[in-house]
Order: C-alpha cells, then sequence, then structure tokens
C-alpha cells in the first residue's frame, strides 16, 4: 500500500519514528537524502507537539518515504505487485457498504480471493475472540517483510475500528515472522502482546463488535485515505474524529449524547479551552453532532422498520417534530419526503 498523501494532523506518533530509526539504521535503508538527523532529533526530544508546520511537513515526507522503501525491500525480487492507491480506496469503499463489522470481514476475504493476487484475508470466530489472518505470498523472511506485515495488520485494526467508530479490544498480535526487532519497539505501536513464529499474521480481538453497524461513508474513506499514513498507523485520533465518536458510540447505544460541558470536563479542560481547541480543526462541538446526526440519519431512514419516533430516539430528539425540523436544515427535505423519494415503505 502507498501510503503517501497530505496529513493533517496535530500529534506525531513518535513509536512509529523509533521504530523507523531502528529499522532503517538495521538494513542500512537510503532514506533518499531526506533528514534522518532531524527524525533522531525529535525522537530525542520527545516533543509532541511539532511547531513548525513546514517541519512537520518534513516528517510526513519521510515517514511516507520509509513505509514506500520498506515495501519495496519487503516485495523486492518477489515480482508480487504492490496495491495501488487506486485498489486499497476500491477494497475499503466496498467494506462501508456492508451492514455491520462481521460481514465486512466476510466481505474481505472474499474480495481478496476474486480481486488479489498478493495474498488472502479471512476473519473467524472462536469462542470469544475474532482472528482476522492475513496470509501473503511474500516468502522472505526478514526485518522489511516483518515491517510490512505488521503496519498492514495495524491498518487494517485501525481501519475496522474507524468504521464502527469503536476501537477494536485487541488481544494479540500474531506474527509469522522469528523476533527480528526489539519487542519493545512493536509493543509501543501494538499496545497488546505479539506473538511471533505464528502460522500466520493475524489480529487477535474481542467479538462483541461484530454486530457493530457500519457508520462511515464513502466521502469519509476518500478524505481518511489521503490523509494517510499517521490516521491508520497511529493509535491516537485526531480531535474532531475522537468527538464524532464519542457521539457515534452514544447513537448506537441509545444512551444521552453528552453535553459540552461534561466532554471538556473528561478532558480536564474549561469549555471556552475545549471550544479553541476544535476551532483550531475549523469545527465547532455543534457542527460534529450535527454532522454525525446527519449521517445516521440517512442510514436509519433506509431501514423500513424504523419508525420516525424510533429513529428521533436513537439521535437523542426529544420528539419527531424536532428531528424533522433538523433534519430539513440539513438536506433541505423532510424525513418523510426523503424516504419517498427512496421508495422506501414502512
Amino acid at each position: 500500500m502507498n501510503w503517501v498523501g497530505p496529513l493533517a494532523r496535530d500529534f506525531v506518533p513518535f513509536a512509529t519514528v523509533d521504530l523507523m530509526l531502528h529499522v532503517s539504521d538495521k538494513v542500512e535503508m537510503d532514506l533518499k537524502g531526506l533528514c534522518h538527523a532531524a527524525l533522531t532529533s525529535l525522537a530525542a526530544s520527545r516533543h509532541v507537539r511539532i511547531p513548525r508546520q513546514e517541519t512537520y511537513q518534513q516528517l510526513v515526507s519521510i515517514c511516507a518515504t520509509f513505509l514506500d522503501l520498506t515495501n519495496q525491500y519487503a516485495f523486492g525480487g518477489e515480482n508480487i505487485p504492490r496495491s495501488s492507491d487506486e485498489e486499497v480506496k476500491i477494497f475499503c469503499s466496498c467494506l462501508v457498504d456492508c451492514r455491520n463489522l462481521g460481514e465486512a470481514l466476510e466481505k474481505a476475504g472474499i474480495y481478496t480471493k476474486v480481486f488479489d493476487n498478493r495474498g488472502t484475508l479471512r476473519g473467524r470466530r472462536e469462542g470469544e475472540d475474532v482472528i482476522f489472518s492475513m496470509q501473503t505470498n511474500i516468502r522472505k523472511k526478514n526485518v522489511t517483510t516483518l515491517i510490512s506485515d505488521l503496519f498492514s495488520l495495524f491498518f487494517f485494526y485501525r481501519f475496522f475500528s474507524w468504521i464502527i467508530a469503536t476501537p477494536l479490544e485487541l488481544h494479540r498480535f500474531s506474527l509469522a515472522h522469528p523476533r527480528l526487532v526489539d519487542e519493545d519497539l512493536l509493543v509501543a505501536i501494538t499496545h497488546c502482546p505479539i506473538e511471533f513464529d505464528a502460522a500466520d499474521n493475524a489480529i487477535v480481538f474481542a467479538s462483541d463488535v461484530l454486530s457493530r453497524p457500519i457508520v462511515r461513508t464513502h466521502g469519509e474513506v476518500a478524505e481518511v485515505l489521503c490523509r494517510a499514513p499517521f490516521q491508520f498507523l497511529s493509535p491516537e485520533m485526531r480531535l474532531p474524529e475522537w468527538l464524532e465518536s464519542v457521539f457515534r458510540r452514544a447513537m448506537l447505544n441509545e444512551t444521552e449524547i453528552p453535553h459540552i460541558e461534561h466532554v471538556a470536563e473528561s478532558l480536564g479542560q474549561s469549555v471556552s479551552t475545549f471550544r479553541r481547541r476544535l476551532e483550531k480543526h475549523q469545527v465547532s462541538f455543534q457542527g460534529l453532532l450535527d454532522k454525525c446526526r446527519r449521517e445516521m440519519a440517512l442510514g436509519l431512514l433506509a431501514q423500513p422498520h424504523l419508525t420516525m419516533e424510533k429513529i428521533a430516539a436513537k439521535l437523542s430528539f426529544s420528539d419527531t417534530s424536532c428531528f424533522s425540523r433538523a433534519f430539513k436544515v440539513w438536506t433541505g427535505n423532510t424525513p418523510s419526503a426523503h424516504r419517498k423519494m427512496l421508495n422506501i415503505k414502512t
């Protein structure tokens, strides 16, 4: 996968920086003239915020090049084509069309069987666990193939968490590789145990999320993929994405949507400070809530068995009139008119 693309994040995943330094030194990887010294300085200083935009963009460029070079080393001599940006986008778009995570895992396996000769994906349930395995056609076992497989697994973990707006409860990463890299460096990224010399590359997580509905749209997929690599290679979310996940989780669980005072308090901040943090991302609390409600409403209205009363309750509106007024502001149509346009009979 090619992760090069524009990026708008506030935080740098230093665990990734440490791993980059370790691997590039171990295999004498050529960083193509990009500033290795800058990486060393960033890793040593542990400054979480990057004060200058040009410094941050340089780091993005270095990380993107590192991942690209890692894949070149991993695939070199194997005569296996790498996934293009368009192929990754099509794959991810197929998954957001699914009803829930369980269906998405099944479709991921079907997709690779039909369209992809680079390997196979498979999700299976074993007791209270889900094992999502990734078999590749790369025969080499070295540092760069290990890193390539690790980041691919981490991509799936983050992507699956993102499409259901709920972090997967990871139990372990399994790698079909010997222990070629300092385990502490890898655990700093995965935040869970790692099994080496496994039969397959796999992530193992709790099965209670399989019925979680997919809450993302095609537009969001296109937007989020162009912000790689850190969007899916860092465990942290941007503040707006984290807040959206709070809203979506409340609506999916049909619990009360927290007020801004409660969210700010949970972060140990005043409301004014929290508002300023959101403004730096050019968003607002109400704007993000409206965005989530609109997206959820469009999905719920497409389900004929749901009444307007049920949909309004799921979206935390006090009654159907409030929901109808809000929906008309968002779309220009009433919920009933929208359903009529879709030829949905209740």
